[in-house]
């Protein structure tokens, strides 16, 4: 039997927990949602064996979130995803032998979502062999204070995501401008920005009393603060600073390079932010949306840039075209 359903999913959802008898095998990407989370608290108290994966990260982890330490003692097992990209399932499977899927995560929201009910044999099989395969490769979680969760990056869902050429050259001929990104050798890259989808631009935390004041992207009161800021700081540096949070737009092109080459290509998502750094400390990033990692670096046909963030002055289409050539 097979029932899609379209509206009160949180409730389908803690019915569906509600009803199993023995075991639920839970693999959802965010949860916060309390009904859900009641139901299925009450379910471990009762003796049905309860394992949990989640993506471990600030969005799922934090003071005001659910408290699943209180799940862990009350006996469930819950595990703990951290590899690069998201766990992006949203599926239970009760007693081994009913399936709840869809798209719906376990959160407030005011989507258009889905839900499928399946109790096919072949179907729900499949579904508990991808948990297993997911439990795996997850870190099992005794105590949450012990393991720090990853930062939260909706942008995660669009890594690696397929693209156009034509889309890039449409971008180009309407205004989109190209950035050259210079970026470390010591540091991979992949630390820095590859799998949180963000570009942190700032890691001294030069521009982080601004955010004090404005915790949203404000352009005019940035401007009017860093008339002030930009005095005290080397031209080179400030400059960067300027370039990133008030000449870049969304849609801009980055090119990210260290002196061998080319390392990865990304598109601007939006405004400047707040970005959480090690130590708790804020500085700023933009979202960008990673469109390929070129490894090795591909060859830049023109020397390393001389500043951290500087405009590419050439031909940004005869660029994209060499650098997709294979496209």
């Amino acid at each position: 039997m097979t029932l899609p359903f379209f509206h009160h999913l949180a409730e389908q959802v803690a019915d569906f927990i509600g009803a199993a008898r023995h075991t639920l095998r839970i693999a959802v990407c965010w949860f916060s949602h309390r009904s859900i989370y009641e139901s299925l608290l009450e379910q471990v108290q009762r003796g049905v064996q309860v394992e949990l994966l989640i993506e471990y990260d600030t969005q799922n982890i934090h003071t005001e979130g659910l408290d699943f330490q209180r799940l862990i003692d009350a006996g469930v097992r819950l595990y703990a995803r951290q590899l690069p990209g998201l766990m992006h399932h949203k599926f239970v499977v009760a007693d081994e032998t009913r399936l709840l899927t869809g798209s719906f995560n376990w959160t407030y929201n005011s989507n258009a979502e889905n839900l499928l009910f399946c109790d096919d044999p072949p179907v729900v099989s499949a579904f508990l062999h991808a948990f297993e395969q997911e439990k795996e490769a997850a870190q099992p979680i005794l105590l949450l204070q012990k393991v720090a969760p990853r930062p939260f990056a909706v942008w995660a869902l669009f890594q690696n995501s397929h693209f156009e050429l034509a889309t890039l050259r449409s971008r180009i001929m309407a205004g989109a401008c190209v950035w050259r990104v210079r970026i470390g050798l010591r540091v991979p890259f992949s630390e820095i920005s590859m799998e949180t989808g963000q570009w942190v631009f700032d890691p001294v935390g030069i521009t982080a009393p601004f955010w004090t004041h404005y915790p949203t992207w404000n352009a005019a009161a940035f401007q009017q603060w860093w008339e002030i800021e930009k005095k005290l700081l080397p031209k080179q540096k400030a400059n960067a600073i300027a370039y990133s949070m008030m000449k870049m737009q969304k849609g801009d092109i980055l090119l990210a390079e260290n002196r061998k080459g080319i390392i990865t290509v990304g598109i601007v998502q939006g405004a400047p932010e707040a970005s959480l750094l090690p130590g708790g400390r804020f500085s700023s990033g933009r979202a960008v949306q990673w469109l390929r990692f070129f490894d090795p670096p591909c060859l830049f046909p023109r020397p390393p840039a001389p500043s951290p963030v500087s405009r590419f002055n050439g031909s940004a289409l005869a660029l994209v075209h060499a650098l997709f050539k294979e496209e």
